[in-house]
């Protein structure tokens, strides 16, 4: 499923391995994420992957309803 951000807000960033690289990223309104229910990088409940800019992101699903809007 496909999600489009709603309200902009910033998390931690991580390398491919799961490693904080003590470094964050905004993520912008309006960009468009794609839930991957096979990931598990960090322990998020739910793994989001951009695939225009091949950033990713874990988040509890709690701030997936509220940062998201599910697209039909």
């Amino acid at each position: 499923m496909k999600y489009r951000c709603v309200i902009p807000f910033v998390v931690d960033k991580y390398d491919e391995s799961g490693f904080n690289t003590n470094g964050c990223f905004e993520i912008e309104c309006g960009s468009i994420w794609e839930c991957d229910d096979e990931t598990n990088v960090i322990g998020g409940e739910v793994h989001l992957d951009n695939t225009e800019t091949m950033e990713w992101l874990e988040i509890p699903e709690k701030d997936l309803e509220e940062y998201f809007e599910p697209l039909t």
